[in-house]
């Protein structure tokens, strides 16, 4: 006992958990104000009183959704109340953080910054269905699935696997390949990891096999599922009724062009600070002024677009803006079709992706660093673009996003990891620009929980502000 007491210690001292304790602190904190009573969570917290459980999954998956397991999820804890929902959220984010340090952490002081990271995600696009509908669908099978490859890095790596090791990462490839966007980039994942095994003449072990054909068995569901063409059909009568007249690559375009403006176009954190961090690193790897350009191209683009632009549409609305060039069909010219502009927005998001991609080239050279933080980043990528396949793109709103959010947080603890082990003077202040922002970005969270349970949505709020301001006016 005394060991044990002296090893846990240790853990605390080294920055190994401290991290992850304040991660559960504000985690424990935020869900302490959210309610379920918004959405799909009120239609949903019924489903376990009033049908037949296993009938009513069933009945979803051959009329609306193939996420059998999900939906199964989802009446089961919305059902039995809002506490149950908190401690497995609140758990599904701990095990989230936890298998993302193993994975990609090797100096554990580092584990600061990775927490910092995820909560600079905006939390707040799991409420768009409902907070419970929406983390139990797509946070959960996030988190879930980046458990799953724990186990794949220790078969790789040739550590040691307990027999509940391979019980609980066949549950979690259940349930994360129930979600389509995870279902693709598990099996995206595996079949890159089998192809490494092969190259460096490894054993495939059985468990890699046993898991790859239970997500192709995934996928298959979802492919035949009959719930889901009758709700393709459905939304694109409902809000994408011209979707069926876009071509190929028109809804490559769609995908490619909404996601990528997502970050460039908006002002998002999660973004700059990644963009910050390969500007940095091309820095110090490499003397060429014109791969130190190509470097801060990325960052370069979000601050005068993403933020000079987003200011400047909201106070000129009305003014020719780059970022008003995104419509339902994805990009459109700024001022028209035969101009020699036409496609700029697009030819601009599309560089800025080029000289992300060129740019870790250049950070890791010709190392298996480079071929995974490409790959992190363009299955990330891939994950959004294939939303311009489905009329539901603008529907589901920002929570499809969450996906993309974690490559690019994944990508930047890696970016980090290198910064870090090539003693860079300045370090510090990026620490203090991460964690100030995390705070800020925490303390912004909590205060949109607390205006969203009040006013339900923006425009009540808004309206309830314009109205107190126009009783002090005419006191």
């Amino acid at each position: 006992m005394e060991q044990l007491i002296k090893k846990y210690r240790s853990k605390f001292q080294d920055n190994t958990y401290m991290p992850f304790v304040i991660l559960l602190i504000g985690e424990i904190t935020l869900h302490i104000l959210i309610k379920l009573n918004y959405g799909d969570d009120i239609m949903l917290s019924g489903v376990l009183k009033n049908s037949n459980i296993f009938q009513w999954a069933i009945g979803m998956y051959q009329s609306w959704s193939s996420r059998f397991l999900v939906q199964f999820a989802l009446a089961i804890v919305l059902g039995t109340g809002v506490v149950i929902w908190r401690i497995i959220d609140i758990a599904m984010i701990l095990l989230l953080a936890v298998s993302i340090s193993k994975l990609f952490v090797k100096n554990k002081r580092n584990n600061w910054i990775l927490v910092a990271l995820i909560m600079i995600y905006p939390f707040q696009d799991m409420r768009t269905a409902g907070w419970g509908a929406t983390t139990i669908g797509d946070l959960w099978s996030l988190a879930l699935g980046i458990y799953s490859f724990v186990i794949w890095k220790k078969i790789i790596f040739d550590e040691k696997i307990k027999k509940y090791d391979y019980v609980f990462s066949t549950l979690a490839v259940l349930y994360a390949c129930s979600v389509e966007q995870m279902c693709g980039i598990i099996i995206g994942t595996y079949v890159i990891l089998m192809i490494y095994m092969v190259l460096k003449k490894k054993t495939i072990n059985w468990f890699m096999i046993f898991s790859f054909m239970l997500s192709i068995a995934n996928l298959i569901s979802i492919l035949l599922c009959p719930g889901n063409k009758i709700r393709n059909s459905q939304q694109i009568i409902d809000s994408f009724p011209d979707f069926n007249q876009l071509s190929f690559l028109g809804k490559v375009q769609l995908g490619f062009s909404s996601s990528m403006a997502k970050y460039i176009f908006e002002p998002k954190f999660v973004f700059i600070i990644f963009a910050l961090l390969i500007a940095i690193l091309v820095a110090i790897k490499e003397k060429s002024k014109l791969k130190r350009i190509i470097g801060c191209v990325p960052t370069i683009a979000v601050i005068t677009i993403g933020i000079g632009c987003f200011g400047i549409k909201k106070i000129f609305p009305n003014i020719p803006n780059i970022i008003n060039s995104m419509t339902k069909y994805g990009i459109i010219d700024l001022w028209n079709y035969n101009n020699m502009f036409a496609y700029f927005p697009l030819i601009l998001l599309v560089l800025v992706e080029v000289c992300i991609l060129v740019s870790i080239y250049y950070c890791y050279g010709k190392t298996i660093k480079t071929l995974l933080a490409l790959f992190i980043l363009l299955i990330g990528l891939a994950s959004r673009v294939v939303m311009g396949f489905s009329p539901s793109i603008w529907v589901s709103a920002d929570r499809t996003f969450i996906f993309m959010y974690f490559s690019i947080i994944l990508a930047s603890i890696i970016l980090y990891e290198e910064i870090s082990k090539q003693a860079f003077k300045w370090i510090k202040y990026i620490n203090y620009f991460i964690i100030i922002i995390a705070i800020l970005s925490f303390f912004k969270l909590i205060f949109y929980v607390i205006t969203a349970e009040i006013f339900v949505n923006k425009a009540n709020f808004i309206n309830y502000i314009k109205s107190k301001l126009q009783i002090g006016y005419t006191k």
